[in-house]
């Protein structure tokens, strides 16, 4: 009997259901690599099947492993420049009265609502008077 499957490619799991196009049981397995695709291939079931098991799989370990790149160089950027920060607020404490940074309020992306949403963005206070 020849097999249809119907991949279901969801953020959060990844898994393809096999089932005969007669309507009879279906069955569904989690893929993982290519050891359960080979073994789904030997099986009998399609290659086009196993093929975007395989595919499914890489994805999420790509989307893995750029978001932990992401958060990684993130957090070294930030501790590298907050050194030069930190000298840059004393210096201007020193020289000048009151709070070395300020917030402006900036308006942003167009939220839901249709409406443009607002945020505070700081900067470092660098004008006298």
């Amino acid at each position: 009997m020849r097999r249809a499957a119907a991949v279901a490619a969801r953020d959060d799991d990844a898994s393809i259901e096999l089932g005969d196009l007669t309507g009879g049981q279906s069955e569904a397995f989690c893929c993982h690599g290519a050891m359960r695709a080979h073994a789904a291939e030997a099986e009998g079931y399609d290659s086009e099947v196993v093929a975007a098991a395989e595919r499914l799989s890489r994805r999420y370990a790509y989307r893995f492993v750029k978001r932990a790149f992401d958060i990684v160089f993130s957090l070294a950027v930030i501790l590298v420049a907050l050194v030069p920060s930190a000298l840059l607020c004393l210096a201007i404490r020193l020289e000048t009265p009151g709070c070395p940074l300020y917030g402006q309020k900036r308006v942003g992306r167009i939220g839901p609502d249709g409406k443009p949403r607002e945020f505070i963005m700081w900067k470092f206070r660098s004008m006298v008077k």
